[in-house]
């Protein structure tokens, strides 16, 4: 069964020290479970800090992990709490599934094999040209790759977070200038064909970063009849994604991005995340999975079941609020804030979820 632990890093003298000793109590506390995906949220602006902390922190993972590194995607952006450093692990209880960790160049992924397909697990493609049209280009071009070295293709992901450095920006495109969310969306639609996407498109996040160029980070499943999307009415539209994703593997999952959401317009924040709280939950209600044609045996209570929320949030002042206003409608649930811009500029929060039965 999948599930999340959250990890900041310990106290000590130096980074490669934190860190260390970080993947030590990370290894002391799973021991008996597998990891087989790694976030790593890194707050830091400068590009030569970042890459030296990326460095550090994969010579720690290649140390602990040794012959089975999980997937693993770095993400420059800001941890609430003024942690510098924030690691989500997703991770499997020993079960009866087949994990198997690989490697395509210097790039790890995973691929678990569960009873009815079998699952990919990409970690952050990442490429950091000084070209935009060339990191992204180049990031599905390895995506695709990827997919096909395990028989599937694009329209076999059923989750995937996009990561666009100073997505509110402009940059040189076509001979003109561009908002480099809009250019990503651009060269994004080069890639999908409308016919591979047979059970809809995928539940999709665009998230700004500080640093990092293009990163592109999916999971994939390899049968059609075992995922399909869930939507409600929404205002806002995102190309090429849905609103969330049912997945039938060993249990029955639903991913869900925020960004499809309808959030109140108001500016207050407490009215913001309540919406968007209610929102999710009736993308997850029973009459909604049956109306997107999920065959539900019996009834289901998918709000029990939440793992992880990461919430992105505009100002840090908001931080303990949302923070407060989501522990107490998900006691159990593992959360992660991270103070970001949006691209809309009536948004003050957003939130993205994964439960599951």
């Amino acid at each position: 069964m999948r599930n999340y632990k959250i990890f900041n890093l310990q106290e000590g003298e130096s980074f490669v020290s934190r860190v260390k000793s970080t993947f030590l109590e990370i290894q002391k506390q799973l021991a008996d479970k597998t990891i087989t995906k790694l976030d790593i949220h890194i707050h830091s602006t400068n590009a030569e800090t970042f890459k030296d902390e990326c460095d550090i922190l994969s010579a720690a993972i290649k140390e602990s992990f040794k012959n089975k590194i999980p997937a693993t995607t770095f993400i420059s952006n800001h941890p609430a709490d003024n942690n510098d450093v924030l690691i989500s692990c997703q991770f499997y209880t020993h079960s009866s599934e087949k994990i198997n960790f690989k490697k395509i160049l210097d790039h790890h992924y995973v691929t678990i094999e569960h009873k009815n397909g079998i699952e990919l697990i990409s970690g952050g493609i990442h490429f950091n040209e000084n070209s935009i049209l060339l990191n992204i280009q180049r990031a599905f071009d390895f995506a695709e790759q990827l997919l096909m070295a395990e028989d599937m293709n694009f329209g076999h992901i059923v989750r995937q977070w996009d990561y666009i450095t100073a997505i509110n920006e402009n940059s040189e495109y076509d001979g003109s200038s561009k908002n480099n969310l809009e250019i990503f969306n651009e060269i994004k639609s080069f890639f999908l064909e409308e016919s591979l996407f047979k059970n809809g498109y995928p539940s999709v996040s665009d998230n700004g970063i500080y640093q990092g160029g293009i990163v592109i980070d999916f999971m994939a499943f390899n049968n059609y009849e075992h995922f399909t999307s869930v939507n409600i009415k929404s205002d806002y539209y995102l190309p090429f994604s849905d609103q969330a994703k049912y997945l039938y593997t060993d249990k029955d999952e639903v991913w869900i991005s925020g960004s499809c959401l309808n959030y109140d317009t108001s500016k207050d924040i407490e009215k913001q995340i309540l919406k968007a709280l209610e929102e999710t939950f009736k993308l997850i209600e029973n009459k909604n999975l049956v109306a997107s044609n999920i065959n539900i045996p019996e009834p289901y209570n998918f709000k029990d079941g939440f793992k992880l929320i990461k919430a992105y949030v505009r100002h840090e002042s908001y931080n303990k609020e949302v923070k407060d206003i989501i522990h107490s409608v998900l006691p159990n649930t593992e959360c992660i804030i991270i103070n970001t811009e949006f691209y809309s500029k009536d948004k003050l929060i957003e939130i993205e979820s994964f439960t599951s039965i």
